[in-house]
């Protein structure tokens, strides 16, 4: 790599200074209630945090981010405001993230000698255009795709990540605004629990959920016992037990189910530590080129799959297809797994 010239670091800052200056525009220009200084309040926070973020992904391989934690200061700081706390949370916590991934992306580039200028410029063009086309497929999906995000769509674009807000707007009429509403359920939902409702009414003094902001202290001391553990013993295992990664990763589990999860764990247990221990060579070898290969060999089926059986409806009817739609699982009766009633107050 040292035959390649360096990207200059002016290059990242003009970039920076090019989109900051863009979204001040767009802040101003559109009524987004959203003032310049939270979007300095936003970058500053992602700086902060991604250093701290990203070491965690290089451990650990998971990232564990400050998606929630983004929107709770925006509802503390720009109070009834959902549109801008939908854009506190993408500069605060996107940016974030995707400044981790594209890091990820140089380490990838840095294994296949890809000269670092070549991948800045892929990397910004490839941006721009999958902007393009993510808005683009997105504004077609949710206006072509009958009843797109409904439990009961035909060709299984039920969005399995919708939240609870989805099923509060189920009474409404299914019009246009409805399934757009359905279709970004996800931002829609945090723009009105963060936003319109805001943090201070759920989360503050007197609020029903009041007590779940002493997972703050409870997540900023745990770790602390076992660092200084596996310190004072450190050929034990208690080396091994990471106390972000523990916390973080029961995420990954909703709304799926087992079945989701079981097949890299045996993946991953064959690998990374039965092949690992006994032909370490080999592993060193080949192992992140087998890891590429099964994420592309996974987006390849389902391209595949999604033409062949899913666009124009073929019905396969067998275990492994009906098994995930069973049960509570597959949105079946709710009061199959209702332990007690909302009573008429709302909450117990």
């Amino acid at each position: 790599m040292s035959a390649y010239k360096e990207c200059p670091e002016w290059w990242y800052l003009s970039l920076l200074a090019v989109s900051f200056i863009l979204a001040c525009v767009c802040c101003s220009h559109y009524n987004t209630g959203m003032p310049i200084w939270g979007l300095v309040f936003a970058i500053v926070l992602c700086i902060v945090l991604q250093i701290p973020i990203g070491m965690i992904v290089a451990v650990t391989n998971q990232e564990v981010t400050n998606n929630v934690l983004a929107e709770y200061i925006a509802g503390y700081a720009i109070a009834n405001k959902p549109i801008a706390n939908m854009i506190f949370k993408s500069y605060g916590y996107i940016a974030c993230a995707q400044s981790v991934q594209f890091a990820q992306d140089l380490k990838l580039g840095h294994y296949m000698k890809i000269p670092p200028r070549l991948l800045f410029m892929t990397q910004t063009y490839a941006t721009i255009i999958g902007a393009l086309v993510s808005i683009g497929v997105n504004d077609w999906q949710l206006s072509n795709i009958k009843n797109v995000c409904a439990p009961d769509q035909n060709d299984k674009f039920t969005c399995p990540g919708k939240s609870l807000f989805f099923h509060v707007f189920n009474f409404l009429e299914r019009s246009e605004l409805t399934n757009r509403i359905k279709g970004t359920h996800q931002f829609f939902t945090a723009s009105v629990i963060w936003g319109a409702v805001g943090p201070k009414r759920m989360f503050g003094s007197g609020g029903i959920y009041n007590p779940l902001e002493w997972g703050f202290l409870a997540g900023a001391l745990l770790p602390v016992p076992f660092y200084y553990l596996a310190k004072r013993f450190p050929s034990s295992s208690i080396r091994y037990i990471h106390i972000p990664l523990f916390l973080y990763s029961a995420l990954w589990w909703a709304p799926y189910n087992m079945s989701y999860m079981i097949p890299g764990l045996y993946a991953g247990f064959i690998f990374n530590y039965w092949i690992k221990r006994r032909y370490l060579a080999w592993w060193q070898r080949y192992a992140y080129v087998l890891t590429s290969s099964l994420a592309v060999g996974i987006s390849v089926s389902a391209i595949v799959i999604f033409f062949a059986v899913q666009y124009k409806v073929k019905d396969l009817s067998w275990w492994g297809n009906n098994v995930p739609y069973a049960g509570v699982d597959g949105g079946g009766s709710v009061n199959q797994c209702v332990l007690k009633q909302i009573p008429d107050v709302g909450y117990f």
